[in-house]
């Protein structure tokens, strides 16, 4: 979103860039460990928004998933909760009625290269955002960016689905994505009982 300049048509965003992505603030230590929800079996998630607290759900696609503290090694989600507010206040877009935020699904294998496509961050550190296809700069960005109620589901079978980077179907379920009490909700399933080996 940095490459968009303050005459265009949403210049706007120059003067509210959003957060660095998990992945990276994990690296730099700017999330602490005791703040990665290790999600390693079926169970209820909840999140409260990344701009009030460094809060994240870590999900694993392989059994070595984020071993050692760098979390440079496997492969994994990241699940952050983006609330429409403060330097997020844009995110999903300008002119989103009824839209107040909700799940960035970020895909990091160290096993696998991602084809190098629109939704790339980096190729090089194999990292992506589960989105239709978002240009990552320059564009706004929507509301089907985001999971949330009326995008509630990330699966085998959904655009964008849960496969690994490999294009293996992991078995894993993310779905009831919803806000209440001012926090994220959503349910994580493994279909295949646990961590894909």
């Amino acid at each position: 979103w940095g490459g968009v300049g303050p005459d265009s048509t949403y210049g706007v965003y120059d003067y509210c860039p959003p957060h660095f992505n998990p992945w990276v603030k994990l690296r730099m230590g700017w999330i602490p460990s005791e703040k990665v929800i290790r999600v390693t079996c079926s169970r209820k998630v909840t999140l409260p928004p990344i701009s009030e607290s460094p809060a994240i759900a870590l999900i694993p696609i392989s059994g070595n998933t984020a071993e050692g503290k760098d979390f440079s090694r496997g492969e994994y989600l990241l699940v952050e909760y983006r609330k429409r507010e403060g330097f997020n206040r844009f995110c999903g877009g300008i002119r989103t009625p009824g839209f107040g935020g909700g799940a960035l699904i970020w895909h990091f294998s160290s096993d696998h290269p991602f084809p190098v496509t629109g939704q790339m961050v980096d190729a090089r550190l194999g990292l992506k955002v589960a989105d239709y296809g978002m240009n990552l700069k320059g564009d706004p960005g929507n509301p089907m960016h985001l999971f949330w109620a009326r995008h509630p589901k990330l699966s085998a079978s959904t655009l964008p689905n849960s496969s690994s980077a490999s294009g293996r179907k992991t078995g894993i379920i993310l779905s009831a994505f919803r806000v209440r009490k001012g926090k994220l909700e959503f349910n994580v399933a493994y279909s295949q009982k646990g961590i894909p080996r």
